[in-house]
């Protein structure tokens, strides 16, 4: 068997670059950074975050966006294994923790009011 026939080196590479935009897309420090970016250009706030949920693996931040009747409470959810990011409106989510989170966005606002 020649060195090329069943080789194909670029397939290692590529399973490599997969491997390595996993591991990447995991790294909870990019993850926080991202969720910074976010909140910092759309003025909102980090209500809470998990950086791993249950055995699934996803890492999610509950987040706040605008006032008032603009207000948006989110789900920022990260995929285990470099699938991309998601936002999902709590109103929208099937996830467990998007009733959490407008629950605690609520607490939030009281505390607020009552300072």
């Amino acid at each position: 068997m020649s060195a090329g026939a069943g080789e194909d080196p670029s397939e290692g590479n590529a399973e490599a670059n997969d491997a390595e935009g996993a591991t990447k897309a995991f790294d909870p420090e990019a993850f926080d950074e991202a969720l910074k970016q976010v909140l910092s250009s759309a003025g909102g706030e980090l209500l809470f975050r998990f950086t791993e949920h249950s055995v699934i693996g996803e890492k999610i931040a509950a987040v706040r966006l605008g006032d008032g009747e603009a207000r948006l409470i989110a789900l920022v959810i990260l995929p285990p294994h470099g699938d991309p990011l998601r936002v999902e409106p709590v109103e929208d989510s099937e996830n467990p923790l998007a009733p959490l989170a407008k629950s605690y966005a609520s607490l939030v606002d009281a505390w607020e009011a009552a300072a």
